[in-house]
């Protein structure tokens, strides 16, 4: 576990030290002096998850038990520019087998995750959903975007017009 190592003075827990916050934060709040005979226990974690897919840094990481999916994207640094961040895939195990599940973007900072839990986050699709292309005989031909209202007109003039060899009629 990096998440409850006990510091045993004197057969008594004298601290409980989560590395998270320094690995993930930088911060040493639970920095505890160490004495002479003081035993470091490390016991075995109890949750340990994994996230992959479009997030900044991929990982398998221990949780507590007060902790979310929202806990989970943060200890991942977040999401890359390309996330599909409306839902995550969550692939989970059962007792007989796996199952998928859709956590909604609503649901992140209330869904508690069980040990084992593959978390894929996917990217964005390929496509636009305000895109319209003029080609030919404009002087700019391209895409544009497909603003409330636009006419052909209208997009011919955001191509700065027709070429002279444009066949009108």
């Amino acid at each position: 576990s990096f998440r409850n190592i006990q510091v045993i003075r004197n057969n008594k827990v004298v601290a409980t030290v989560d590395v998270y916050d320094f690995l993930l934060k930088g911060m040493q709040t639970a920095n505890v002096r160490l004495q002479d005979q003081d035993v470091i226990y490390i016991p075995a974690y109890s949750k340990r998850v994994e996230i992959s897919g479009e997030v900044k840094e991929s990982a398998i990481f221990e949780l507590k038990s007060s902790e979310t999916l929202q806990n989970i994207i943060d200890f991942a640094k977040g999401f890359t520019a390309e996330a599909y961040t409306a839902k995550i895939k969550t692939f989970q195990n059962t007792n007989r087998e796996r199952r998928i599940i859709d956590v909604n973007e609503d649901q992140f900072s209330t869904y508690k995750p069980q040990n084992g839990d593959k978390f894929v986050v996917e990217a964005i699709l390929e496509r636009f959903e305000n895109r319209v292309e003029i080609i030919g005989s404009v002087f700019r031909p391209g895409v544009y975007s497909l603003d409330q209202g636009l006419t052909l007109s209208g997009l011919i003039k955001k191509a700065e017009g027709v070429t002279e060899d444009a066949f009108l009629n």
